[in-house]
C-alpha cells in the first residue's frame, strides 16, 4: 500500500493556543513526475500548549490484605517523587503518579516490589530513572499480651 505523502509545516513561530496553518502545494514533498492538483483540508488547526516539567509524590498501589494475624507497616518508596514532564494543563492537575499493582495478598513478611509509573495521559512522560523500589513492611498485629509487662 502507498503512503501517504507528508505535510511540513513550519513552527517556529508558534504560540500556545489555536494555530490555524495554511497547506500549500510546495508544502507537500513529492517527485518530479507527480503535480500537486488540489489541497483538502486548505489548513490544518492545531491546538498547542507550552511544555512544563514537575517534580510530584510516587503514591505506591498496594492491593489485597496481609496473612491473618498481619497488619501493613510502613510503605516506603523509591524515588518518593519523578519528575514529569507534558503540557502545561495535564501538569497543573496532575497531583501525584501512581504505581504498577503491588500485591501483599496473605503476605507475613515484607514484600517488595520493582513497578513502573503509571501515567494517566500518553502526552506525560516521565524524566529519568525507571522502575520504582516500593517496599510494604508486614507486621504482626499487636495483641493485648504484648500492651505491657504482665501484673504479678
Amino acid at each position: 500500500s502507498a503512503t501517504p505523502p507528508e505535510v511540513l509545516l513550519d513552527l517556529s513561530d508558534a504560540r500556545p493556543g489555536l494555530n490555524s496553518y495554511p497547506i500549500n502545494a510546495s508544502d507537500i514533498p513529492l517527485p518530479a513526475e507527480v503535480e500537486v492538483v488540489s489541497v483538502d483540508p486548505p489548513a490544518i488547526t492545531l491546538e498547542l500548549e507550552r511544555q512544563e516539567t514537575r517534580i510530584v509524590p510516587v503514591r505506591p498501589t498496594v492491593n489485597g490484605a496481609p496473612a491473618p494475624g498481619f497488619v501493613i507497616g510502613e510503605v516506603r518508596v523509591s524515588p518518593a517523587q519523578f519528575t514529569i514532564q507534558g503540557p502545561e494543563s495535564l501538569l497543573t492537575a496532575l497531583e501525584y503518579v501512581e504505581t504498577g499493582l503491588i500485591s501483599i495478598e496473605d503476605a507475613a513478611s515484607p514484600v517488595e516490589a520493582m513497578v513502573e509509573p503509571l501515567l494517566p495521559d500518553p502526552l506525560l512522560r516521565a524524566i529519568g530513572l525507571g522502575p520504582i523500589q516500593v517496599v510494604v513492611e508486614i507486621a504482626p498485629e499487636a495483641s493485648d499480651e504484648e500492651e505491657g509487662p504482665a501484673s504479678q
